[in-house]
């Protein structure tokens, strides 16, 4: 992927993270939302080609985490989802959906996919996801599919 940003809007930026520094600010805001919050990732769904470690940052500074990965030309799952601890409840969640939505438009496609856990569907349905069948299990038995139609 070329080192660019990806999407931009008055306030944030989405974008893959440059050097070393913005790479492990990346993991561990991403370990720290998924181990707190969302559980590990899953080993058996590892990124590729089609797969866009992205980061979201606020006045410079890297506030959130996602992977989108392209499915099929038509969906795309969002992955790894997390914001770091210091700025949850802050919107920057909302911020980094919609513009990985953006992304997903960007590459054609219209449905978007994720596993969430439980506690977090109350944020997701503030986006507008719900509840959506997908041949992917979760990796967690307390996880649930859910999408949204762009």
């Amino acid at each position: 992927m070329r080192d660019e940003t990806l999407v931009r809007s008055r306030d944030f930026e989405l974008r893959a993270p440059r050097g070393a520094a913005e790479q492990a600010r990346w993991r561990t805001i991403r370990r720290s939302g998924l181990v707190g919050m969302h559980g590990a990732a899953d080993p058996r769904r590892p990124g590729g080609a089609g797969s866009f470690p992205l980061a979201l940052f606020h006045a410079g500074e890297l506030v959130a985490t996602v992977r989108v990965d392209l499915l099929d030309g038509e969906a795309a799952a969002l992955r790894l989802v997390a914001v770091a601890p210091e700025r949850r409840g802050l919107g920057f969640g909302r911020a980094l959906l919609a513009l990985a939505e953006d992304f997903v438009r960007a590459r054609g496609c219209s449905r978007v996919r994720l596993h969430a856990a439980r506690d977090a569907l109350p944020f997701y349905r503030r986006s507008e996801y719900a509840p959506m069948a997908w041949d992917e299990p979760p990796a967690r038995a307390d996880s649930v599919s859910l999408g949204k139609v762009l």
